[in-house]
This record gives structure tokens, sequence and C-alpha cells, in this order.
């Protein structure tokens, strides 16, 4: 079997990329690695690769403070589509 091939397969690859979109979609505002780790259970390096992946597709956006916050790009239609979704499913 090949790597992940488009967009949703790389955004949605495994659980940690969801929990990961959970945790930022329940955040008011912006969050930090560290809290993103607390919520979630998963370690740093992972957090920083789904992150980066996340951002590479715009649905993430870095807020260049000191430590590094993020949050999800509300104004990204799959952001707003991909939140529907999870809403539905009853994830958020």
């Amino acid at each position: 079997m090949q790597g992940p091939e488009g967009a949703a397969e790389k955004i949605l690859k495994t659980y940690h990329h969801l929990r990961i979109i959970k945790a930022l979609a329940q955040t008011a505002g912006s969050t930090t690695k560290y809290q993103i780790q607390k919520t979630t259970g998963i370690n740093p390096r992972q957090i920083s690769k789904i992150i980066n992946i996340l951002k590479e597709y715009g649905l993430v956006e870095e807020i260049n403070t000191s430590p590094k916050r993020f949050r999800l790009n509300r104004d990204n239609i799959h952001v707003q589509h991909l939140l529907v979704l999870l809403e539905g499913l009853g994830y958020l």
C-alpha cells in the first residue's frame, strides 16, 4: 500500500490528526503545542508534524509569539465543512 494520496488523506491520516483538530476547534482563541499535548496525550514531536501538515493546507494558522500559538483558520471553507461534518457526527 502506498502512502496517503491527496489532501484529505494527508489531513485526516490518523486519529491523532482528528484529536488535534478537535483540540483546536474546542479552543476559543489560540493554543500552544504544550496545551495540545495536555489535551490530546500526543507527543510533542508528532504534534509538530501534524501541525505542519495542517498549516501546509491552510487549516491552521501559526501566531508568531513565544511560545508559538496555533488556531484553526475558521475562514478556510475546508475547515468550515470539516467542523460541520465533525459536529454532525457528534465528535465536537
